[in-house]
């Protein structure tokens, strides 16, 4: 921990050791976070029989990076799909029924469907 004094009349000082134990608790936190992550994780391993760890250089598991990769992409290009076709329909619906009761209850579910 760093402990830094000032003596100072106006308060600056106290305020900046506040602020020096406060980020050196940040830190102590997140070291602990990542080390109950890292045995959790050598649990997981365990469990599952994994003998070592790949390395982001080895050639399988950047085989199943891309491939992970393109199963997302086809995922959200799925999805963006189906927001297009909702969108189309509710679009040709408001054109259909311009100007009748309908016409506002389209109408907000158009703008519901915005794709920004």
């Amino acid at each position: 921990m760093t402990l830094v004094l000032f003596s100072t009349d106006d308060g600056i000082g106290k305020e900046y050791l506040e602020y020096v134990l406060f980020t050196d608790r940040i830190f102590l936190l997140l070291k602990i976070l990542a080390c109950r992550l890292n045995d959790h994780l050598v649990d997981i391993e365990r469990n599952h029989s994994v003998h070592c760890r790949w390395n982001r250089n080895d050639n399988h598991y950047q085989e199943c990076l891309q491939y992970l990769t393109c199963k997302k992409r086809e995922v959200v290009l799925i999805s963006l799909m189906k927001i297009r076709q909702k969108r189309e329909l509710l679009l040709n619906l408001k054109k259909k029924y311009a100007g009748e009761f309908t016409f506002c209850k389209v109408t907000l579910a158009v703008q519901n469907t915005a794709i920004i």
